[in-house]
């Protein structure tokens, strides 16, 4: 029998599910989707209560929302008068699993949704949701520690230098050390990767000296981020910091040689094919001694469960990431509620102890102490990017704490290396796109890197030194859009991008590939090596009998150069304009964000806090009504409902 939502039709709309389905997707709160699903369930369940059949459409929607679960009991506490009604009719949830067992269930089972503490899930949610608890808490056991004056020695050649009191770095390696699970957050220039590397290099410097009980000989470190591009410039920093620490011959070249540069992605990491199977699981573990993944807030929740459930209990799990980033498109936040409490830093007094012993840092007591967790948790301070005048790094702050007050001093400041105007002013938006920041040939718009390119053809340059010249220049600035779709998002940007070139720059009309075309990769192509994320040049290389055609150059995680034909590029586009989204886990010394007041849903303090922290050095603001929008968006927090580890440690502290 096939289900439809017939709302036309006044026969169907006696029935309360269907008039609270149909009202639900005339009002855009439910997807036509959901409401099938319901109706679905509704044939499979007959005795289900309607209200629990609308539920479960409202939690597939919330799903689609990248929220986990569907809370029934603060519903009531909606503006939304419609919401209103419909949670009245919830308050019965605690009977539904005897109403239609087949349906809802309490804990572990085969039904399709689970109720729990006023919250409705799809089970493949809950699940994933008590896999992370669980492999987290299972993680938190105090290992027997190496020796305080061996860990400070080390310490100290690592940080050789000390300018800033309490140094976060040092403290973030000493407490990854206690436990087989640790986080390790910071915004923009905190120092992430630099901090990542000295701890692995810490860690493998114990194990070779035999002074981690437990361990012989190195540890087995492998590295992973979420998406193809990360994982790329994670990579490049790890290869170019190596390079450094070696220069300074304050560290044995064995502990450097047991340091990865490579970095693969998760999907790559756990084998993860399209049928949603993975290689590595419980039955067949990691084999890993030491696992660093890299922009953890771009991890889903069922990702996240991936991992611990294919990590081996004896391993150590790094997270590092930026808490206030976006989170992740798919369903959950994980990093975000692991860091909760970072700023507070609420150590017990044996862990600010082991601080003490091995820093020679004294950091005050909280006036709360935190969970078992929470000891695990190191949060960088100070930014090594943003100097206390930058622009950037002011208005960065201001949208992480929420505070939209003094916006107009910060862009009129002298020498600011900010500026917005308006969307509505639109040739002033073309010369952007083309010259960059007016006056400053360190800022500027996508015309450079085509003179680069051309310079570079002229003169004969390698193919791979032009290669390498070129994907640099473009890397200097990026378009960001909110969404992919519309004329003033990523698909209509690089169209428009595309004609102006055409138009000021003899850019080939007509033609899909041209030198100078840049693209990325938006699906992981496993067969070539190249992941979803990862950006390629379009240029013309001359062979040896001749020919001169068309090839696209990847930059690898050593800096050298792959070529690629593009008859072999299946899933590319045009990169010119990026959502904030995929541009997470990049940097661009000049980077401009495009907003517009109706692109409201999905205007977010984290999506503007993302796009802002993606500049190095300048950043141009188009918004409709310029800061009136900009007001909206950092007053407007996009909250994922999370609860992972309630249960758990309420249980530990029960």
């Amino acid at each position: 029998m096939r289900l439809g939502l017939d709302c036309k039709n006044p026969n169907t709309l006696h029935d309360e599910l269907t008039r609270a389905l149909c009202r639900g997707v005339e009002r855009g709160l439910l997807r036509p989707w959901d409401a099938q699903l319901a109706l679905f369930f509704a044939q499979q369940a007959p005795a289900a209560p309607w209200a629990s059949l609308l539920a479960a459409a409202m939690c597939s929607q919330e799903a689609a929302r990248g929220q986990v679960y569907l809370d029934l009991d603060t519903l009531a506490e909606c503006d939304d008068p419609l919401l209103a009604e419909w949670s009245r009719h919830f308050a019965h949830w605690h009977a539904w699993p005897q109403q239609a067992p087949d349906l809802f269930g309490i804990g572990e089972g085969a039904t399709p949704l689970v109720v729990a503490d006023g919250c409705l899930y799809l089970r493949r949610f809950w699940r994933d949701e008590r896999c992370i608890a669980e492999g987290i808490a299972a993680r938190l056991t105090l290992l027997p520690l190496p020796a305080a004056d061996k860990v400070r020695e080390l310490l100290d050649q690592l940080f050789p230098v000390r300018q800033i009191a309490p140094d976060w770095q040092r403290i973030a390696c000493t407490l990854m050390l206690p436990r087989r699970f640790g986080v390790i957050s910071g915004g923009p220039g905190t120092g992430k990767t630099t901090t990542v590397l000295r701890l692995l290099l810490l860690l493998q410097g114990l194990a070779m000296q035999d002074a981690i009980p437990g361990q012989c000989g190195p540890l087995r470190v492998r590295l992973a981020a979420p998406t193809g591009k990360a994982a790329a410039r994670l990579g490049q920093s790890l290869h170019q910091a190596l390079q450094r620490e070696e220069a300074k011959k304050l560290l044995p070249k064995e502990a450097l040689r047991q340091i990865p540069s490579e970095v693969e992605t998760v999907h790559r990491l756990l084998g993860l094919r399209d049928d949603g199977k993975a290689r590595y699981h419980r039955a067949r573990p990691l084999a890993v001694d030491v696992l660093v993944i890299d922009e953890a807030s771009m991890l889903s929740q069922e990702l996240m469960a991936r991992v611990l459930d294919a990590l081996p209990p004896a391993a150590r799990l790094i997270l590092l990431g930026d808490k206030d980033q976006l989170a992740s498109v798919e369903a959950g936040a994980v990093l975000a509620e692991l860091c909760v409490q970072a700023e507070a830093a609420r150590y017990r007094d044996e862990t600010r102890a082991w601080i003490a012993a091995t820093c020679a840092y004294e950091l005050p007591a909280p006036a709360t102490v935190g969970s078992e967790r929470e000891q695990c948790l190191a949060l960088l301070r100070h930014s090594y990017r943003f100097g206390a005048e930058s622009g950037i790094g002011r208005l960065a702050e201001k949208i992480r704490q929420g505070d939209s007050e003094g916006l107009p001093a910060l862009f009129s400041a002298a020498e600011s290396d900010l500026r917005n105007f308006s969307l509505e002013d639109q040739e002033r938006l073309d010369q952007l796109l083309l010259h960059g920041w007016p006056g400053d040939p360190e800022a500027p718009g996508y015309l450079f890197y085509l003179q680069q390119l051309r310079a570079g053809l002229r003169q004969g340059l390698d193919a791979d030194l032009l290669a390498q010249q070129s994907l640099s220049a473009f890397g200097n600035f990026q378009l960001l859009c909110a969404r992919r779709e519309g004329p003033l998002g990523v698909q209509g940007m690089n169209e428009r991008i595309v004609r102006l070139l055409q138009a000021k720059a003899g850019v080939p009309r007509g033609r899909e590939w041209f030198a100078g075309r840049p693209v990325m990769v938006t699906r992981n192509l496993y067969s070539l090596q190249l992941m979803n994320g990862e950006v390629g040049m379009t240029l013309p290389v001359r062979f040896p009998d001749g020919r001169l055609e068309l090839r696209v150059a990847f930059s690898g995680s050593r800096g050298e150069v792959r070529w690629f034909s593009p008859a072999r590029l299946r899933d590319i586009e045009t990169v010119f304009a990026l959502t904030v989204h995929k541009s997470q886990g990049s940097e661009y010394q000049h980077c401009a964000f495009l907003a517009a007041a109706d692109e409201a849903e999905v205007l977010y303090r984290e999506l503007l806090y993302t796009a802002v922290t993606r500049a190095r050095s300048r950043l141009s603001l188009i918004v409709s009504g310029e800061l009136t929008l900009l007001d909206e968006m950092i007053r407007r927090p996009l909250r994922r409902q999370q609860r992972i580890f309630t249960e758990v440690e309420e249980k530990r502290h029960g």
